[in-house]
C-alpha cells in the first residue's frame, strides 16, 4: 500500500470529525481539482525555491504566471530565511514498513532542504499554528528525512483580482522527540487497517506530500 502525509491527513480529518466518511473516501480514491488558492500556493512555492534577496532589490512587484506578487516586508522576510544557494528542492524520499504480510510504502516530498533542516512553505488565508502543529506531516517527515529541524514558513495571503500580497508571515520550528517514530508507525498501521476495512483502492497519482 502506498501512503503519504496527505493521505494520512485525510484519515486524521475523518477520525477527528472534520470530514465525514463519504468525503474521506472521495479524497482517498479520486483526483482532486486544484482550487485557485492551491494554484497560487504552487506558484509561490516555485518562486521561493529559486528567488534570492538580490532579486527583490529595487523591485515593487514580481510576476508569477498571470498574477502579480507584491514585494513587501513579509515576502522579503521569507526569502531572507529560506533563500540559500546550496539547497535541495522538491526532494523526495520513501520508506517501507512491513505490516500484516504486506508492505506500506510511505513517501514524502520536502519543499527544500538546507543543511540538515527541512523547509516547508505553507500558504493560507488564516494562520492557525495549532493546525500545523497537530498535522501528522512533520512527524512523518522526521521518519523519512532524519532532519535536525523541520521549519514551517507560513504565509497568509490576500488576493485582489490578480494581485497577491503576503500580509502575515510566521515561522514554526518542529523538533523530534522520544516516541515519535513509534507514533508514526502506529498511525500507518491504523491507516492501513482503515483502508482495508473500507475495501477501497487508493488513487495512485497524488503528489505524495
Amino acid at each position: 500500500m502506498k501512503a503519504s502525509a496527505s493521505r494520512i491527513q485525510v484519515y486524521f480529518d475523518y477520525i477527528n470529525e472534520i470530514i465525514d466518511l463519504d468525503e474521506a473516501i472521495k479524497r482517498l480514491t479520486q483526483p482532486s481539482e486544484p482550487s485557485e488558492a492551491m494554484y497560487i500556493g504552487t506558484l509561490i512555492h516555485g518562486l521561493l525555491e529559486k528567488i534570492t534577496p538580490q532579486t527583490l532589490n529595487d523591485c515593487d512587484f514580481v510576476s508569477i504566471d498571470k498574477y502579480t506578487l507584491a514585494v513587501n516586508d513579509c515576502l522579503k522576510d521569507v526569502v531572507k530565511q529560506t533563500a540559500f544557494p546550496h539547497k535541495l528542492v522538491e526532494y523526495k524520499l520513501s520508506k517501507e514498513y512491513p505490516y500484516k504480510g504486506d508492505v506500506i510504502t510511505l513517501s514524502g516530498i520536502a519543499d527544500a532542504i538546507i543543511g540538515n533542516n527541512l523547509i516547508e512553505y505553507k500558504t493560507t488565508s488564516h494562520i492557525d499554528i495549532e493546525r500545523y502543529y497537530n498535522s501528522p506531516q512533520w512527524k512523518i517527515y522526521f521518519d523519512l528525512f532524519n532532519a535536525d529541524r523541520i521549519e514551517y514558513h507560513i504565509m497568509k495571503l490576500k488576493v485582489t483580482e490578480r494581485l497577491i500580497e503576503i500580509v502575515e508571515y510566521a515561522q514554526l520550528n518542529m523538533y523530534d522527540y522520544i516516541g515519535r517514530s513509534d507514533e508514526v508507525r502506529n498511525t500507518l498501521y491504523e491507516f492501513y487497517d482503515f483502508v482495508k476495512s473500507l475495501g477501497i483502492e487508493l488513487y495512485t497519482n497524488d503528489i505524495n506530500k
